[in-house]
């Protein structure tokens, strides 16, 4: 009994050591994983919140330009939906004429040069524009007509053939707005690197990927760089969507010079192989518009925008106002300007009507349109308000919010204002400030009923009504040094005891504690006084700086009298 006892007590021992051991080991090792699992979520965080800030400038630059669109499903359509689409309306499309490959245009304004070959995806692609769906390829031709004129004057100059005048049709159904979702623009679909190396601007003022005449003589240039690399426009052709590195690399595996041979999955990805009959099914129907149905297309040279050039800061808003245009027309004729005003340090490029060109000159050479020249882009911190920006750029919040097109009190760090260093904006401060000054005075002699004489002041008549200077001062929206003059008209809330008892219930007091993110400007907005008022209630000075869990007066005009 002795022997089973002691072995007991020994067993008890052995198995409290151990907790004691496994308890130790847990305090210990959870410092090393915890310091290591907050290293590794900082860092995911500091990752997570780099893209979410890409995002958010994404994000941003598409509800400032909340015209952009995306590629349309036609033009990013697999031959695989067309096939499923052909079953579904096998018993619904006409027959197809016998066409010509060289096609049959009565016109004859275009010389095309390259043969087609009638593969299986090419008939698919032709069946669906020309078929299935001609009503977006009807939209894509009258669509094209302005710019096509412009593009085969460019082309010509750089000999390039007729038919790659149509190539954005494939690209982008010649939407000058389109954006891919690879970040492609315009209606070349140019890539920011490819526009950039191609003389474009892409930045945060302007995008010249959706300029279609900037952008049109980009496109020849790198389509004739292309064909001096590969000497084959269908390699030219495959080159353009995939990139001249995957076409060399696809040329230098299969040990051929030929688009035909290099179009297979082990070569090239099933857009690049699909991207050349698609296109030759495009310039199938376009030789051939007339008989199938289709209105053929004339060269209206007299479509092409007439340029002018404009100086930096130029407010394109009020430029377009004052042509007699309607901003979203303006827009539609210059869809690559990203702001409302043209950038702060270059010459611009406008494109207006031929019969508005006299007139725009004239705009320009009276300097009518510049009233915030010196703009300059402010990249929004942590603590900035709309508030502290007036005060440190000298700018009135009023024109701050005009410039930026906004009404928006919030600002989101990260993100970026236009801010105006021209002298111009003090005198416009000064009519804005002078016709507030105008209102108020309405507004408090609309219920005046007390008219100043010689000799009063602010404090003389709130001893003369025993009533708080504070509550004279907010109940006529004024200011504790604001000049009174005989003839003025104040509201005095007492006059009797009932008037009294109105009045108390009028400006009632309260005690705000200052919120994370707060300032005296959002504060001011949020119960309805003026930035001034609070600096009088609370006895600050105007550059003073408030911290959370300060406590505010704040006079609340509960009911007016």
């Amino acid at each position: 009994m002795f022997r089973i006892n002691f072995l007991l007590i020994i067993l008890l021992g052995f198995m409290v050591s151990c907790s004691k051991l496994s308890t130790n080991t847990s305090l210990k090792l959870p410092k090393v994983n915890n310091q290591i699992y907050h290293t590794a979520n900082s860092t995911q965080m500091q990752l997570s919140s780099t893209k979410q800030g890409q995002i958010n400038e994404s994000e941003q630059t598409n509800k400032e330009n909340s015209d952009i669109q995306p590629l349309e499903k036609e033009v990013v359509i697999s031959p695989q939906e067309i096939e499923k689409l052909a079953k579904n309306h096998k018993n619904e499309l006409p027959a197809i004429p016998a066409l010509s490959e060289k096609g049959s245009q009565k016109t004859k304004l275009f010389h095309f040069k390259l043969p087609l070959k009638n593969t299986k995806y090419t008939k698919q692609y032709f069946d669906y524009y020309a078929n299935i769906n001609r009503k977006t390829f009807q939209k894509w031709l009258k669509r094209a007509k302005p710019y096509i004129p412009y593009i085969q004057k460019v082309f010509r100059e750089y000999h390039i053939p007729d038919d790659l005048i149509f190539l954005p049709f494939s690209e982008s159904g010649f939407n000058p707005i389109a954006y891919s979702r690879a970040g492609a623009a315009g209606i070349w679909q140019f890539m920011p690197t490819t526009a950039r190396k191609y003389g474009l601007t892409v930045n945060w003022w302007i995008d010249e990927r959706l300029d279609p005449y900037r952008s049109t003589i980009a496109a020849a240039k790198y389509l004739t760089d292309l064909y001096d690399m590969f000497g084959d426009w269908y390699l030219v052709l495959a080159a353009y969507n995939a990139g001249e590195a995957k076409i060399q690399k696809a040329l230098k595996q299969s040990k051929k010079n030929d688009f035909f041979h290099i179009a297979r999955p082990r070569y090239l990805h099933r857009e690049t192989r699909m991207y050349v009959p698609k296109f030759m099914a495009i310039l199938k129907i376009i030789r051939n518009l007339e008989e199938l149905g289709f209105e053929s297309i004339k060269v209206d040279k007299s479509l092409i925008l007439e340029r002018i050039f404009v100086k930096e800061g130029t407010d394109l808003y009020k430029f377009s106002n004052m042509l007699g245009l309607k901003w979203k027309e303006f827009k539609k004729l210059n869809p690559h300007f990203r702001r409302y005003v043209t950038p702060p340090d270059v010459m611009s490029q406008v494109y207006v009507p031929h019969n508005l060109v006299s007139k725009a000159k004239k705009l320009i050479m009276s300097k009518k349109i510049q009233p915030y020249g010196g703009l300059f882009r402010y990249k929004i911190r942590y603590g900035d308000s709309w508030w502290r920006l007036s005060r440190k750029f000298g700018v009135p919040i009023s024109i701050l919010k005009k410039i930026n097109r906004t009404h928006l009190n919030l600002l989101r760090p990260g993100r970026s204002i236009l801010i105006p260093k021209s002298p111009k904006t003090i005198f416009l401060a000064r009519k804005i400030s002078k016709q507030k000054v105008l209102l108020s005075k309405k507004r408090r002699n609309r219920r005046g009923n007390y008219v100043v004489k010689k000799g009063d002041s602010l404090w003389s008549i709130s001893k003369k009504f025993n009533i708080p200077l504070s509550t004279l001062i907010v109940a006529n929206n004024l200011h504790k040094n604001s000049i009174l003059r005989p003839g003025m008209r104040l509201y005095i809330p007492v006059s009797d005891s009932k008037s009294l008892t109105a009045a108390k219930k009028a400006l009632k007091q309260i005690l705000y504690r200052v919120k994370k993110g707060d300032n005296l400007w959002n504060i001011a907005r949020k119960f309805g006084v003026s930035t001034n008022q609070l600096l009088t209630w609370n006895n600050l000075k105007k550059d003073a700086t408030i911290y959370p869990g300060d406590e505010l007066k704040i006079l609340i005009d509960v009911v007016e009298n």
